[in-house]
């Protein structure tokens, strides 16, 4: 006889939420012309490998002319995500997004083609299964994002609110409902994977979870280079200069495992190098142009309180998130003092 677990707090939280973001976004852009929304600014040429590779066979992106041009042309949403190099065309964005949507084009490209349907790569289906890529994202990175609580003894009610807090207090609502194709939602689920995965390696290092680590981290880069930054996450995660140590020397004495994790992880970041080489003949093109970031001005207060993009100004209740983890670092200070014979605390 099979008896059906109860599902716990945090397992109802996550279905209530999966439904509500399939709802809302069905509701929004899944019906009429709305869909044609849906694919804006970098999210285009994120995407556009997909059609370019599955469907027209051109990694010089000529059909940006027949779809966003003529076909599906908006003037409000009309965006050139291609630059020239050596007079062709290349996309100026990296293809790891692609390789993330991947799984959701194809479905729904095979369904399309199977029903009859218009198999150009933009039109309603390819679209909603990218909405659904985008949902599925969002979902499983909160349900490691619960892990990761769960490691850090969160209790569970606590983690269901700060789930519900994640998913419609910050940006990431409005990247799943407006702007499923940017690499926000996408990065968050492969981020967090990775905040989660190297936690667990500084807790008990070793070989394998190292290899993981390097191709998880490829992957990322793939997505969005910047997103490399992650690595600044790991002198938090290990919890002590003694644990970052152990875990930076357990790398080198398996360093057969690390020569695995950093070949795998170049690897990775070379798929874009071969799709260079196959659209224009070159390996390496900086596709940016002009566009760079100036790592000795980094605008600190804007980033955090501008009317433009401030953090905190936008996502207030991230402040009140650092101003909790502040006080935890001190919790933390605190109780391991005690544990001394001459505590101040």
């Amino acid at each position: 006889m099979i008896t059906l677990r109860k599902p716990n707090l945090v397992e109802l939280t996550l279905s209530g939420m999966g439904i509500v973001l399939a709802w809302v976004c069905s509701n929004v852009y899944w019906g009429g012309e709305n869909y044609r929304t849906v694919l804006q600014s970098d999210a285009k040429g994120y995407y556009a490998y997909l059609p370019a590779v599955f469907i027209y066979h051109d990694l010089q992106f000529g059909f940006f002319e027949q779809m966003d041009r003529g076909k599906y042309y908006n003037p409000d949403l009309l965006y050139e995500y291609r630059i020239l190099f050596n007079g062709v065309s290349v996309n100026k964005y990296y293809c790891g997004m692609a390789v993330a949507q991947a799984p959701f084009f194809l479905a729904a490209h095979t369904i399309t083609k199977a029903t009859g349907g218009d198999a150009d790569g933009y039109s309603r289906l390819y679209i909603v299964f990218l909405h659904i890529g985008a949902i599925v994202h969002a979902l499983l990175g909160l349900w490691v994002l619960d892990k990761l609580l769960r490691a850090y003894g969160v209790p569970e009610r606590a983690r269901a609110v700060t789930l519900i807090a994640m998913a419609f207090g910050t940006h990431l609502f409005y990247y799943i409902l407006v702007a499923p194709g940017m690499s926000h939602v996408w990065s968050f689920l492969y981020c967090t994977l990775f905040l989660y995965l190297s936690h667990g390696y500084f807790r008990a290092p070793s070989g394998g979870r190292l290899v993981v680590l390097g191709v998880l981290l490829g992957f990322i880069v793939l997505i969005r280079p910047i997103n490399g930054l992650i690595l600044a996450s790991w002198p938090f995660l290990a919890g002590s200069t003694s644990a970052l140590w152990n875990g930076l020397r357990q790398a080198f004495s398996h360093w057969r495992h690390a020569l695995v994790a950093s070949v795998l992880c170049a690897l990775v970041v070379s798929i874009q190098l071969v799709l260079y080489k196959l659209g224009t003949g070159s390996f390496f093109i900086y596709s940016y142009e002009e566009e760079w970031f100036n790592w000795l001005d980094p605008h600190m207060l804007d980033i955090l309180f501008s009317y433009k993009k401030g953090l905190f100004l936008y996502t207030p209740i991230l402040l009140l998130a650092t101003v909790g983890a502040y006080g935890c670092s001190l919790e933390g200070t605190c109780s391991r003092r005690s544990r001394g014979p001459r505590s101040s605390c």
